[in-house]
Parts: structure tokens; sequence; C-alpha cells
């Protein structure tokens, strides 16, 4: 991971989809999930045949150049998803 001066947390309660605003700024993302969930970002609809899957309870690093919203849904249950956007 490199050395970065800001970071700020964004986090999302998932059942639907639900869409929610980034500084875009980061250069760097780090989610974690209390349940598994597929992602999109700079996109506000998410599917699980057009998003990334985010398992439960693990740590993904995503190298990003100023991404500006990520939408998420839930796999099977609502769960909640943080973003700590690195900058």
């Amino acid at each position: 991971m490199g050395y970065y001066t800001n970071k700020r947390i964004v986090q999302l309660d998932f059942d639907a989809n639900v869409t929610e605003d980034l500084s875009g700024m980061a250069k760097e993302l780090i989610l974690t999930s209390t349940e598994g969930c597929y992602i999109r970002i700079n996109e506000i609809t998410v599917t699980a045949v057009n998003g990334f899957y985010i398992p439960a309870d693990t740590s993904i690093t995503i190298p990003l150049t100023k991404p500006s919203s990520i939408a998420a849904i839930k796999e099977t249950t609502a769960g909640k998803l943080t973003v700590l956007e690195l900058f």
C-alpha cells in the first residue's frame, strides 16, 4: 500500500440496489462487507450479473483513479459495506 495523506470512510447499508457518492479524489479503495454483496464503481445500478463480488468479512483493495460513486446489492442477506477511500 502506498503513502496517502488523507482518508475518508463511507458506509452503505445494502439490501436492494443502493448507491453512495464517493469523494472523486481517491487513488485506492479498501472494501469490507458484513455479508456477501456485488458492487459497481461509477455506476448507479448493480446486479449479480454485472457486479464485482465482495465476500463477507474479507478486505479487498482496489487501486482506482478518482472514483465518484459506488453501488451495492446483497448476494443473499442484507448487510453493510464499508469503503475506505485513500487519497
